[in-house]
């Protein structure tokens, strides 16, 4: 993926306020569903990384590995405070908050389309 057609991307995501659901879809794409309605997919192949909008999508299974347990729990319903492309290289970094009855809490998700490899972290404060 070209580093200026993630900064458009970036542009493009920064209208959104809300993740309402995010969840991997399979063993390489993950979904984020903004605002309720807007469907996005994130292709983390090796070498052949791409974000894509489509309708035919359907779940292969329910992946239940630490890694997703905490990718729902940490960014389900949460707000979205910034979108970041992070020191001009090709890092997406959401900012996001959940606010719970005692405190706020903030957490990063980070997607890497670094030349031949992808990585999605999640990130705390």
């Amino acid at each position: 993926m070209k580093l200026s057609h993630l900064n458009q991307i970036a542009t493009y995501l920064k209208k959104f306020k809300k993740i309402s659901a995010i969840y991997r879809v399979t063993d390489t794409v993950i979904k984020i569903v903004f605002d309720k309605n807007d469907e996005i997919f994130f292709e983390m192949q090796r070498s052949n990384s791409s974000i894509y909008k489509t309708t035919s999508f359907t779940r292969s299974k329910v992946y239940n590995a630490p890694f997703d347990i905490l990718l729902t729990k940490r960014f389900n319903r949460s707000n979205i405070v910034d979108i970041d492309i992070i020191n001009q290289d090709k890092v997406l970094r959401f900012k996001t908050s959940i606010a719970s009855a005692y405190k706020q809490d903030i957490s990063y998700l980070q997607f890497e389309f670094t030349g031949k490899y992808t990585n999605v972290i999640i990130l705390d404060k």
